[in-house]
């Protein structure tokens, strides 16, 4: 004899129920693992124009920061793409520095060349593998 067709159809609804379950707990603990991770560290002496705030969010989502000075606004963090070759030590030579409002291409200061750079070309790169 057949099992009844309504029995069938209630198992799929538990198991409907069960994966919504899960994937709201799922990124209920992503979203307070991301709240830990955003307010872990505490930020001194940056100056007036960093967001400390803005430099843990680009950390966390993306992995890499830039923190450099601009003729505009002074000293600023933003996030960035590789922008250029990569040097023997798989690090770009160049990186686009960007926000929402800004676009800016820059060098990457490695030591591996021997020109000198203007402070106006020299960025540093903040991994989020160096900061912890």
């Amino acid at each position: 004899m057949k099992k009844p067709k309504i029995a069938k159809t209630r198992n799929n609804f538990d198991f409907i129920d069960d994966n919504i379950m899960n994937s709201q707990t799922f990124y209920d603990y992503l979203d307070r693992f991301r709240k830990i991770c955003l307010s872990m560290f505490e930020r001194i002496n940056l100056p007036q124009s960093m967001n400390a705030r803005w430099l843990e969010q680009t950390l966390y989502e993306d992995g890499i920061a830039t923190l450099f000075k601009d003729e505009q606004y002074g000293f600023i963090n933003t996030r960035c793409t590789s922008n250029g070759t990569i040097n023997m030590y798989g690090l770009p030579n160049k990186l686009h520095c960007y926000s929402f409002d800004l676009h800016r291409n820059k060098i990457l200061y490695t030591g591996l060349t021997n020109s000198i750079l203007n402070d106006d070309d020299y960025l540093n790169a903040v991994k989020y593998s160096d900061v912890i």
